[in-house]
């Protein structure tokens, strides 16, 4: 246990130097904003922008709802340029072990091949829920001071969804670089492998309802403890559960 608290924390020390808890959560703030901002303003933009003769507005539109401008910002900005981010930010998580020879001095001594994985999912987990946390609290806030109350029940449900749907592909990411041993291509691989696990299970809900990315798919006014959603958060958490066994698997084959 000393060890991984070790391992963890030198990991939590090294995002720090390299302004990675400061710089993340700002840009999930900044993500967090655009979406109300975009739709609070759209008529103002449109005015101003250039090229946008003849746009016609529906005076008679219905105005957003809070629900879904808040499932539009997590499950569209967190989960599109908020993804591509998380990944760029943790898939060197081994890789830079591994090129600069960290890897090998700490395998060298009394560490157990298991913790020191376990260590990089946790601390790179947490790094990144912590952002997620704080665009999203940042969004909401707006959200409902913009648009009108929104359930916190619901709210929560769609941002601890996110952030799980984040563990796997955390999970995956670390799989991944058990295989691949430069950071770019496992960050491009990782990405390709979580957007097909979110839109495939769209398309075929009733044959891909097993999938982690089938947990985005279930609709925001679900209950928290709906069957179909209870069926969705269990097979994310087997299938976190099952990369890490997997990877660990894999590490002890190719890790000295």
């Amino acid at each position: 246990m000393r060890t991984f608290y070790t391992l963890t924390l030198t990991e939590w020390l090294e995002a720090w130097k390299e302004w990675k808890i400061v710089w993340l959560p700002l840009f999930f703030i900044a993500l967090g904003v655009t979406q109300p901002l975009l739709l609070m303003y759209m008529d103002v933009l449109l005015e101003h922008v250039g090229n946008a003769e003849g746009i016609i507005i529906d005076p008679n539109r219905s105005a957003p709802q809070p629900l879904d401008v808040f499932s539009a910002t997590i499950h569209g900005q967190f989960n599109q340029l908020g993804l591509i981010v998380l990944i760029m930010s943790f898939m060197g998580l081994l890789a830079s072990d591994r090129q600069t020879g960290m890897q090998d001095f700490i395998l060298t001594r009394a560490v157990s091949r298991n913790v020191y994985l376990l260590s990089k999912w946790f601390s790179h987990s947490m790094i990144s829920l912590f952002g997620i946390s704080i665009g999203a609290v940042t969004s909401y806030g707006l959200t409902v001071y913009w648009f009108g109350s929104l359930s916190p029940i619901l709210a929560l449900r769609i941002i601890s969804d996110f952030s799980l749907w984040t563990l796997f592909v955390v999970s995956l990411t670390l799989l991944i670089s058990t295989y691949l041993q430069r950071a770019v291509p496992i960050g491009i691989l990782s990405l390709v492998v979580s957007l097909l696990l979110v839109a495939l299970p769209s398309l075929l809900p009733d044959v891909l309802f097993f999938t982690p990315g089938a947990l985005l798919s279930e609709p925001p006014t679900a209950p928290f403890f709906s069957s179909s959603h209870l069926i969705s958060v269990t097979f994310c958490l087997v299938w976190i559960l099952l990369t890490l066994v997997w990877s660990a698997l894999r590490f002890k084959k190719t890790a000295v």
